[in-house]
């Protein structure tokens, strides 16, 4: 959905999840960069404030606000950081200690190679 209106699209089936009063924490935004999820946090966040300060009516008004409230808490994150999270909640049905730590680029060179050797002990 690059370029594709991705605010708007995210905040009409917000403010429709809240009419229907169906649970926010079902929906998820997910981008391939932290830049790009910070982006799109902050384009619907300066979205919902054009809306609050363009509200006609007292029920329009509460919606958006309820809108406002729930961004925070809202799924705006990269694939790495969902996967993560989903990681974090199930880690007995995902096989992980529940105290697991992930690697990534800027874990040191040499701790790669002590990674692959335990690794190849184990095998």
């Amino acid at each position: 959905m690059q370029g594709q209106g991705k605010p708007l699209f995210f905040l009409k089936i917000r403010r429709n999840s809240i009419e229907r009063k169906n649970p926010l924490n079902r929906i998820v935004a997910i981008t391939f960069t932290d830049k790009a999820a910070s982006e799109l946090y902050k384009k619907i966040s300066e979205h919902i404030e054009e809306l609050l300060n363009n509200s006609i009516n007292n029920l329009e008004r509460k919606t958006t606000k309820e809108l406002r409230r729930q961004l925070i808490s809202s799924n705006i994150s990269t694939i790495h950081s969902f996967c993560l999270n989903i990681l974090r909640e199930f880690p007995v049905e995902a096989k992980l200690d529940a105290n697991f730590i992930p690697i990534d680029e800027k874990c040191p060179p040499n701790w790669w190679n002590y990674l692959l050797k335990k690794l190849s002990r184990m095998h």
